[in-house]
């Protein structure tokens, strides 16, 4: 009989080995468990790449807030000043009952806060002007060395010159003149005038030691050496450091603080033609910052005492276009001054230092100063001027070339020279002299 076994036979199936020679429940198993540990490992990268985008938010944030309080340091820092002024102006508001005049005094405190501002007055400055003739040093080839201007600069020196009127222009801000001759050394003297004056370099002294800082070349001796000459003579005065102006150059003079425009223009060639040239410089110079302008002509006729039709009108026409002063020169005699517009015109101031002639014609001349009140850049119409009478010489006998001031009854006279030549002005309907000028001469006021 055969033998039989214990076991179950469907013990015996489900223990049959499968193909690959293992369970098929351990290869099951092991499946599940990698799918768990591939999501385990993507769970875990998700989360640092959370908590790394986290760690950068963190970090902006923080500099972010450390900005802000930086800030907000500097904030205080700068308003500490202004707090304890807050806290005044809103302390009465803590305070308030409610009524309408607590309620305004905020208000009242900053009105009276902004009105105690002080606003800002410009500066007055007062600068003094003078003015003077025709200035002629050195000689005509014709004349003799003996009394010329050469010799007496040979033996006194450069300072003699001026030495009698060094004082009134040493104490005033700039002193124009009309340089009439040339500084050179140039042969080429010119064959169809009767006198031309030239000298050396070195007498440009004469004015600098004079304390006349400014003159016009715009005359009809400043080429009488030709184009050279004038070219040396302008070269040479601004070596000596003298301002100098003619024709189409103008200046603008830098004194006390302000600025004063000098411009030069000689009439006896153009006549009318040359006042645009005039009124370019006039512009120029307020362009340029000119406080004041003076205008300095050469016109008129030799010995007139009455201005002509051209004197007026371009005299007038200056002061229009923006001159605070015009004078001029030419006559040798003086002529009579104009009030226009409540500007001066003193039409000739005749000669001053004067190396043309031993004995002139008319010894008599003037200094004319007038002091304005510049405010800003406003100029005031007043009436601060003064009229020095002097002559052309310390000598009556014969001409020194040594400008002298006149007292008493010589001061009277030339005075009432003026006076008499400024009743010859006529045809002025804007004119004021009569009422202004002609009384104070009378009077012997420094006007």
């Amino acid at each position: 009989m055969p033998t039989s076994s214990n076991k179950d036979p469907r013990q015996q199936k489900s223990a049959s080995p499968s193909r690959t020679g293992a369970p098929r429940q351990s290869t099951a198993r092991s499946a599940a468990a990698r799918r768990r540990e591939l999501e385990r490992r993507k769970r875990e990268r998700a989360r640092r790449k959370r908590n790394r985008l986290l760690f950068r938010v963190l970090c902006i944030a923080g500099l972010v807030l450390l900005i802000l309080l930086i800030a907000a340091g500097v904030s205080k820092l700068a308003g500490k000043g202004g707090t304890k002024e807050s806290q005044v102006e809103s302390a009465p508001t803590a305070q308030s009952s409610g009524s309408d005049t607590d309620s305004a005094e905020p208000a009242e405190t900053e009105k009276e806060q902004t009105a105690a501002v002080p606003t800002p007055v410009p500066e007055t400055k007062r600068i003094t002007v003078s003015v003077v003739g025709d200035i002629t040093i050195g000689k005509d080839i014709n004349f003799p060395y003996e009394s010329s201007t050469n010799a007496y600069y040979d033996m006194y020196g450069s300072g003699y010159f001026m030495q009698n009127v060094r004082e009134v222009f040493e104490n005033d801000d700039v002193t124009i003149g009309n340089f009439e001759g040339t500084l050179t050394e140039s042969e080429n003297r010119r064959t169809d005038r009767q006198f031309c004056f030239k000298a050396p370099a070195e007498y440009a002294n004469i004015l600098k030691d004079g304390y006349i800082e400014a003159v016009t070349t715009a005359n009809n001796h400043s080429h009488d050496y030709g184009e050279d000459g004038y070219t040396d003579t302008v070269a040479n005065l601004d070596a000596a450091g003298i301002t100098n102006v003619g024709y189409e150059k103008y200046a603008v003079y830098e004194t006390n603080g302000k600025k004063i425009g000098i411009v030069g223009t000689y009439v006896l060639i153009e006549f009318l033609d040359c006042a645009p040239q005039m009124i370019e410089n006039i512009k120029a110079c307020r362009e340029e910052g000119a406080d004041i302008v003076v205008v300095v002509f050469h016109w008129g006729d030799e010995l007139a005492t009455v201005p002509d039709y051209y004197q007026t009108t371009l005299g007038r026409m200056a002061i229009d276009k923006g001159a605070d002063l015009v004078c001029g020169h030419h006559s040798h005699i003086i002529q009579g001054i104009e009030k226009y517009k409540g500007r001066y015109i003193c039409y000739s101031l005749a000669n001053f230092c004067f190396g043309g002639n031993t004995h002139p014609t008319d010894p008599d001349t003037f200094i004319f100063q007038q002091t304005f009140t510049v405010t800003g850049d406003e100029v005031a119409y007043d009436d601060s001027i003064n009229i020095i009478p002097c002559l052309v010489s310390s000598s009556t006998a014969i001409n020194n070339y040594q400008p002298t001031p006149l007292t008493g009854a010589d001061a009277d006279r030339v005075r009432q020279k003026i006076v008499d030549r400024t009743a010859l002005v006529t045809d002025m309907p804007d004119s004021q002299e009569d009422s202004y000028i002609t009384t104070h001469l009378k009077n012997n006021d420094s006007i």
